[in-house]
């Protein structure tokens, strides 16, 4: 199978995307088209960077802005055109793969063009927020026309796209899948040993929906109620500012603010901790997450979980078996169920271990490739 892989380029915390595009390489000749200069260090990925995403000069902007973005999809689409047009007619693929609804309104109308046949993958703002631009609801409709078969990570995900006019036929849930191979958890007596006093971990990107200011809250008051516990916050991002002056300005003790890290120095950090949290939510603009993998890793990692009851979370977490789960912006009950748990040890390791279990069979590596690999076959065919 000749496997076209189209993403616009990689960020140090989709690992989810890496994951699956290696093993994919692995039973297929495949070419990852991109539009970055992210590396990929595998030899049976081949990559081409075509830069298909405009660079626009501050006058365009403005006019799009002034415009409603009316016409920038369609200039979008016309420059994906110009650019990709050569490298399909020269090349011979018999199925695509596309990440992210929002790119895959780039690509249809050319794979149709060509007779190439396209799997996509949403993952969250693509089946949330980009609803609000009326040309991405309007050129979506064409690619849930088209699309052999689109891809969720999360049973919520997929309601929202049959509620924007997803064929319920075509959209099936694949969970992002935990590489186990490389996970491998402290037992929990080596784990307190190594932190005799609280460590609660977040790893995520400090936007919005990630919304690190409420859980900075939240940990204030556990930080009054346990003064030894620490806080690790794993991510860079646009509220990355506001953290550090949330930091300073409630004077909290025993936050660190990592900024990005490699996957290898994240899995150190969580296998030194003790309950892992995340206050995601629904943001302003309506951006949603899809399955947040942090949270699936911090389980596999036997950590038990507090956060909140928000899209593809509640398929991921079981509320009060694995973890807590507390309405969004509840940032005083977040802190109540992380107390809850730093006072009794043995509930910590209880939750933890069925997290584990639970979510290894739930985000299957192997399973997932599988899936996605018969999806992939069942297009061509």
């Amino acid at each position: 199978m000749n496997l076209l892989y189209i993403n616009g380029g990689l960020s140090v915390s989709e690992t989810f995307i890496k994951d699956l595009l290696f093993s994919l390489a692995e039973t297929t000749s495949l070419t990852f088209l991109t539009s970055s200069n992210f590396e990929i260090n595998n030899d049976k990925v081949k990559v081409k960077n075509l830069s298909y995403n405009q660079t626009r000069s501050p006058l365009a902007n403005k006019l799009h802005f002034i415009t409603g973005n009316k016409y920038k999809l369609k200039s979008d689409i016309s420059y994906v055109k110009k650019r990709c047009t050569d490298f399909l007619r020269k090349n011979k693929f018999d199925v695509a793969y596309i990440e992210y609804g929002t790119t895959s309104v780039l690509f249809s109308e050319l794979l149709n063009h060509f007779n190439i046949p396209y799997v996509v993958h949403f993952h969250g703002f693509d089946a949330s927020s980009a609803f609000s631009n009326p040309s991405y609801k309007h050129e979506i409709q064409k690619v849930f026309h088209s699309a052999a078969s689109i891809i969720v990570p999360s049973q919520h995900l997929k309601r929202l796209l049959i509620l924007q006019g997803g064929d319920v036929n075509k959209i099936f849930v694949v969970p992002y899948g935990i590489n186990n191979d490389i996970i491998k958890p402290h037992g929990w007596d080596k784990r307190f040993e190594i932190s005799p006093n609280p460590v609660l971990t977040f790893v995520g990107r400090l936007t919005p929906k990630k919304n690190p200011i409420a859980l900075l809250y939240a940990f204030h008051t556990i930080n009054q109620n346990f003064p030894d516990a620490e806080l690790n916050i794993v991510g860079d991002g646009p509220l990355m500012a506001d953290c550090r002056k949330k930091v300073h300005d409630l004077d909290i003790k025993n936050v660190k603010l990592w900024g990005a890290l490699p996957r290898q120095k994240v899995y150190e950090i969580l296998n030194k901790s003790w309950i892992y949290m995340q206050h995601s939510v629904t943001s302003y603009n309506g951006d949603q997450e899809g399955l947040p993998n942090s949270i699936s890793e911090a389980s596999a990692f036997g950590l038990p979980v507090v956060s909140t009851i928000h899209s593809g979370i509640t398929e991921n977490v079981l509320d009060r078996e694995t973890g807590f789960l507390v309405k969004e912006y509840d940032y005083e009950q977040m802190a109540e169920k992380a107390m809850t748990l730093l006072k009794d040890k043995d509930l910590v390791v209880r939750m933890g271990g069925k997290g584990r279990e639970f979510i290894l069979n739930l985000c299957n590596h192997k399973k997932r490739v599988e899936q996605v690999y018969n999806l992939l076959q069942k297009a061509v065919n």
